[in-house]
């Protein structure tokens, strides 16, 4: 071990001109690729984000919605449509028969949705104009607070118009049997089947204990005796729904809050702000990077030089 260790310095010390050249020549040649003149600086504006007032579609968590929604199509095109992208990323739609295809591979490499492991999301957006990501991750925000307000608009508004149909049914059949009660107290004279019987009783037993004439009642017990248990039935029945109607409306009425209700639904707790240092390319990363494998491969190849001379002379 000890051998291989000291024969690697060895090479090392020979070939120390040569590797200081190739070392020299890697900072120089890495450094000048990494340059703005090769690579386009790019600078990082970022935002995390909590959802708020999101009510979930299926399992889904609201942090699962809040992404989705973030990586849409439709706040995609949106984005791309008001910061005229296409332009901005250089990519002619008359050349170029992919064009759609390479501007949605240029925004998803530029703009970045994550979920953290605290259950936020952050957005990372990456732009050659650091003003311009800043302005990106802020309209991605507002974009993303009017496409949740449609979706639960839109979700609110289905439960208000099934409400408002069990409600409206409940009030035609409410108004039918109004109709018939009010027509059986008008024609028949019966008001509160209960107390009627009791109060018709009562003066019945007393016409004939005073050997009264107990005619009249007699006609008024037997519309009790034929339309008094329906009169009943239908009371209850429209006491009972009564009681359905105010339910249903307070949930109608909230149905109807739900719609027309304006809410946030994320709670900004980092702002995107333009950046004044550039995020990429890191160029000493480049540059440390390019200079040990520059160095490793000469090694290799050294290597293989002394290997080969030796079996030769061999």
């Amino acid at each position: 071990m000890e051998a291989k260790e000291k024969s690697l310095f060895e090479l090392i010390l020979k070939w120390k001109k040569s590797l200081l050249v190739i070392s020299g020549l890697s900072i120089l040649l890495s450094g000048l690729f990494s340059s703005s003149w090769f690579i386009t600086p790019l600078y990082k504006s970022t935002a995390i984000l909590y959802p708020a007032n999101i009510v979930p579609f299926g399992s889904e968590s609201e942090t699962e919605q809040m992404i989705q929604v973030l990586q849409s199509d439709a706040i995609s095109d949106s984005l791309i449509r008001i910061f005229n992208l296409k332009k901005h990323y250089g990519i002619d739609s008359l050349d170029d028969p992919f064009h759609r295809t390479h501007l949605f591979e240029e925004f998803h490499d530029n703009v970045l949705v994550k979920k953290t492991e605290f259950e936020s999301v952050q957005v990372d957006v990456l732009d050659k104009d650091p003003q311009v990501a800043s302005d990106m991750a802020n309209t991605l925000i507002k974009l993303f607070d009017s496409k949740e307000q449609d979706l639960q608009k839109e979700k609110a508004l289905e439960k208000y118009l099934i409400v408002k149909k069990q409600l409206s049914r409940l009030q035609s059949e409410l108004d039918s049997i109004e109709t018939i009660v009010q027509e059986m107290r008008t024609s028949d004279g019966l008001l509160d089947y209960n107390l009627q019987t009791e109060y018709a009783m009562r003066n019945y037993l007393k016409s004939i204990a005073e050997r009264g004439n107990g005619k009249n009642l007699d006609a008024f017990l037997e519309k009790l005796k034929s339309k008094g248990g329906k009169f009943l039935i239908l009371t209850e029945n429209l006491w009972r729904m009564r009681s359905q109607y105010a339910d249903l409306k307070e949930k109608h009425d909230d149905a109807l809050k739900e719609v027309n209700k304006k809410l946030s639904y994320s709670n900004v707790v980092v702002k995107p702000f333009p950046a004044d240092k550039k995020s990429y390319p890191v160029r000493w990363l480049i540059v440390v990077t390019a200079l040990f494998s520059s160095l490793l491969l000469s090694l290799l190849t050294i290597s293989a030089l002394e290997n080969y001379r030796q079996e030769s002379h061999e």
